[in-house]
């Protein structure tokens, strides 16, 4: 996932969506972000240490829960997602 795709990704990975799609293929190996926001909350306002609940789109507060090995590519002068 790039970006915004990247919390959809995690959130797909985190809760076992992409073993269950994939349940007749072959199961990915691991899950790719690219240039990924920590949550959209925390992209706004940069100062919140705790992700509200209204954020729906919260990558950083499941990651612990991917099964997969996930590889971050993220660039150091993203003036967007820091």
């Amino acid at each position: 996932g790039r970006s915004l795709g990247a919390a959809v990704t995690t959130e797909l990975a985190s809760n076992g969506l992409v073993e269950l799609h994939q349940q007749q293929e072959q199961q990915p190996l691991a899950i790719v972000l690219i240039s990924a926001l920590a949550s959209v909350a925390r992209v706004l306002h940069p100062a919140i240490e705790k992700t509200p609940s209204f954020d729906m789109l919260c990558a950083i507060d499941k990651l612990h829960l991917v099964s997969r090995p996930v590889l971050f590519v993220h660039g150091e002068n993203d003036d967007m997602i820091p």
